[in-house]
């Protein structure tokens, strides 16, 4: 069985970002079109609003190591769909995933300095567990919808954070990405 200390081995410190704050944004459009993520290097795909802004330039407040890729789809500065993809030191499978949720569930908790417990789901046939943050500090009045995939070796971070500007989009982009969401591969 594997202990909590070993988190490196399985979910490295470099898995678990939170509070992402910032996205720079040339300015967002209006569209009824809708876009779909399907990034290289992301096995992962879902739609979203078209009138959602794609960036990479996205800065982190406060984090847990460093993503792979960074992707942000912005309706304002601090409310977007955060999508980040890490490599993990080892693989993730049905078997163990439980243990990875318990060492997410502990990274989680340490960085929102509150106990956090998430329902596991399959996004496909891949292990995925979804997480409810309300209140946050960084951004005020911040809320995150996070969703963790794990599909061997990689692990997509999905955070939809909202503040109160924005919220009411961003919760609505967040749904239809998380409806629609699957693997590639």
């Amino acid at each position: 069985m594997l202990r909590s200390r070993s988190l490196a081995r399985i979910l490295p410190q470099a898995s678990l970002p939170l509070c992402l704050v910032a996205v720079g944004l040339a300015g967002c459009g209006s569209s009824d079109e809708t876009k779909t993520f399907d990034e290289q290097g992301f096995g992962i795909t879902f739609e979203y609003p078209g009138d959602l802004e794609r960036t990479e330039d996205v800065t982190l407040s406060e984090q847990s190591g460093t993503a792979e890729d960074n992707i942000a789809l912005a309706v304002a500065e601090q409310s977007a769909i955060f999508i980040q993809r890490y490599a993990l030191e080892q693989e993730i499978t049905d078997a163990n995933a439980d243990d990875a949720r318990r060492e997410i569930e502990a990274v989680l908790s340490r960085l929102s300095g509150e106990s956090v417990e998430g329902e596991r789901f399959e996004v496909g046939d891949l292990p995925a567990f979804r997480y409810e943050l309300d209140d946050l500090a960084t951004p005020p009045k911040g809320r995150s919808t996070i969703v963790v995939i794990l599909d061997g070796r990689n692990e997509y971070f999905l955070n939809c954070q909202s503040v109160p500007e924005g919220r009411q989009e961003l919760e609505e982009a967040c749904e239809m990405a998380l409806d629609t969401l699957e693997p590639t591969g």
